[in-house]
């Protein structure tokens, strides 16, 4: 019962009492107490029992990147709207997500897709408009998208684009010669991107690539990463995490040198495909479930789906509110409590699909 039922309830017990009373010559002290004691239980039934959910994801707007388009939420989660090639997206499969200046930035299998409606019609830059490709014809999937202020940066199956106004002008593309060598980015097919303190910073299908103007820094496993594919990266001042195929890769050093961490250090999987910083805590979306360390990799605490998380495989991490979003192969879960429950929304709610690639959350207005 909601606190304006009971409230109104209250009213309506109190008004009915007193009408009735108004017509008795003689009050009798028992009824009195009785009615006390009635409006005692009302309130105490008005107590915050209302339903969790609807507390954890209030007055949220949730894009959610899918295998089968980009579902949308207005309303934390209540109803939700698909959009697809059929709207003018790139393709359905959306694997990242940006949102800024009330633009939605879709990163799709065919190129880039933006839309300033909220999702209501859509555009599309070509490989050619983000200086990738001289063709026309061409088109490459874009994987990731860091965007911080008015510069876009984009990580493709081409390279890498970049744009300092938000896409209206690209700068030459960043990509890979025949021959990389040691200062040019090591792969085109570049699967995780993130701008910080001026830097490009660049997880290639060939090894973690960092750009400080005019040339690219490679490291390997070499220098101490885990697996040379590199699927996600994180970067918060000197601190940088590398998500890979062979475990968590953590560099205190600005990326001079990696450390890895695996299973035997306590991660639930060796493969991660997504890692952040939350809250001052590491993590890691791994094939196995979530694992968080507070101590830089030295201990770590998995969350699967033994604690009601709908898949094990883990795309994405996305918080907000307090709230964490994981981006899973069995639909969009949500925890309100440190990932040590979750719930989830699934095509049965209306999402587009329950494979999930990508999340990206913001208050209603």
């Amino acid at each position: 019962m909601t606190k304006f039922k009971c409230f109104t309830l209250y009213l309506l017990i109190l008004f009915s009492y007193n009408k009735a009373m108004s017509l008795l010559i003689v009050r009798q002290k028992f009824n009195l107490i009785i009615l006390t004691l009635f409006l005692s239980f009302i309130l105490l039934s008005c107590g915050d029992n209302e339903d969790s959910s609807s507390e954890v994801v209030s007055h949220v707007t949730l894009l959610v990147g899918t295998n089968n388009g980009l579902s949308i939420s207005e309303d934390s989660g209540s109803t939700w709207a698909t959009r697809t090639t059929d709207d003018g997206l790139g393709a359905n499969q959306i694997y990242s997500i940006a949102y800024n200046n009330e633009i939605i930035f879709a990163a799709t299998a065919a190129g880039l897709s933006y839309s300033s409606d909220n999702g209501e019609s859509w555009s599309s830059y070509t490989a050619k408009d983000m200086n990738l490709s001289s063709d026309s014809t061409d088109s490459f999937a874009v994987f990731s998208i860091s965007l911080t202020g008015n510069t876009l940066l984009l990580g493709t199956g081409g390279g890498i684009a970049l744009s300092f106004d938000i896409g209206s002008s690209w700068e030459d593309a960043h990509t890979s010669p025949e021959s990389p060598g040691d200062t040019a980015l090591p792969s085109n097919t570049v699967p995780s991107v993130f701008i910080a303190n001026d830097t490009i910073y660049a997880g290639t299908a060939s090894g973690f690539a960092k750009f400080e103007e005019p040339f690219y820094t490679t490291l390997d496993t070499d220098d101490g990463l885990g697996d040379n594919t590199v699927n996600s990266i994180y970067v918060e001042d000197s601190t940088i995490l590398a998500g890979t195929n062979n475990g968590f890769s953590i560099s205190t050093n600005n990326a001079t040198s990696f450390r890895n961490k695996t299973t035997e250090d306590g991660l639930a999987d060796n493969a991660v495909y997504f890692v952040s910083i939350i809250d001052d805590d590491m993590y890691a979306g791994t094939g196995g479930g979530i694992s968080v360390t507070s101590d830089k990799g030295s201990t770590w605490e998995n969350y699967t789906e033994d604690n009601g998380l709908p898949s094990n495989h883990i795309n994405y991490i996305y918080s907000h509110n307090d709230i964490l979003y994981a981006a899973t192969l069995n639909g969009l879960a949500y925890s309100s409590d440190s990932a040590s429950s979750w719930k989830t929304y699934t095509k049965e709610e209306g999402l587009a699909s329950n494979l999930i690639y990508s999340v990206f959350v913001f208050d209603t207005e």
